[in-house]
């Protein structure tokens, strides 16, 4: 509550996610139909499967379909993974209520994915310091100038960089030797591999959950990635049962108002 009463006094602090909002819904749409429809034409499945196995691939290929009209490669833009609010996200929500179809960007080289997902991820992860760094500043009841809200996107967007950078290091010199593991496991004794998966599955459940309060240490205490990942390790350790149902809390805000403004959007009046 006091969260929702700070924005609420500064409704200002919601601008970015607004303006993304914005032009997810009515800007540009970059589409990566054409590889998908490239490889479903590619794929067709032998006719001598059974008809249910037929069935079930045919209906997938229609989803695939689907996805391709709807996809947005800009939703990439609205880093969730940071706590970013956005409605709009991957799909185009709103879009059988604009007056204009959008214009529609096609990527038709798998060459371009590459590069153009890091760029837009990379891209995400200075919009949502936009969003972050003047709201650790309410947080913090710092006072609120132009140039320390330039000043704190700038040193938080570096930060964040630097420490989804982190993570992506450990979790590629971690991770494969234990695919290496896991693929030589699963050559020998499956049932033992998918016991060693699921062992893995939890081992990153709670790492995620050590690491929860990473960004706010970033942006609200101001500290650098090695010392917010102690931190955060830190917080979850001596205070697990609260920091466990303050992750609950927070995870069925984020994840539960959208279903509810997207009921609203599914209508004119509601959008």
């Amino acid at each position: 509550s006091a969260g929702y009463d700070l924005v609420n006094h500064r409704p200002w602090l919601i601008l970015a996610p607004v303006l993304l909002d914005l032009f997810l819904w009515w800007g540009p749409r970059l589409s990566i139909a054409p590889l998908i429809m490239d490889l479903l034409r590619v794929t067709v499945p032998p006719t001598d499967i059974g008809a249910e196995y037929a069935q079930a691939m045919e209906q997938a290929r229609l989803t695939l379909t689907q996805m391709a009209q709807e996809f947005n490669l800009f939703g990439l833009l609205s880093a969730g993974f940071l706590g970013f609010p956005s409605l709009v996200n991957l799909t185009s929500l709103g879009i059988g209520l604009l007056d204009i179809a959008p214009q529609v960007i096609l990527v038709a080289s798998w060459l371009a994915i590459v590069p153009l997902s890091l760029g837009l991820l990379v891209g995400a992860v200075w919009i949502a310091a936009l969003y972050l760094a003047p709201l650790a500043q309410a947080a913090r009841q710092d006072k609120v100038t132009p140039l320390a809200v330039v000043q704190q996107v700038w040193i938080t967007g570096w930060r964040l960089v630097l420490y989804l950078g982190t993570l992506l290091g450990l979790l590629v010199v971690a991770g494969l030797p234990v695919m290496v593991v896991l693929s030589l496991v699963m050559v020998f004794n499956a049932d033992v591999g998918y016991f060693l998966v699921g062992l893995g599955w939890i081992a990153l459940l709670w790492t995620a959950f050590y690491l929860f309060f990473v960004v706010q240490s970033l942006t609200v205490g101001q500290t650098g990635v090695l010392r917010s990942l102690w931190n955060s390790l830190n917080v979850v350790r001596w205070n697990l049962g609260s920091s466990l149902g303050l992750m609950i809390v927070v995870n069925v805000i984020q994840r539960g108002l959208p279903l509810a403004w997207q009921l609203l959007a599914n209508e004119s009046w509601g959008l």
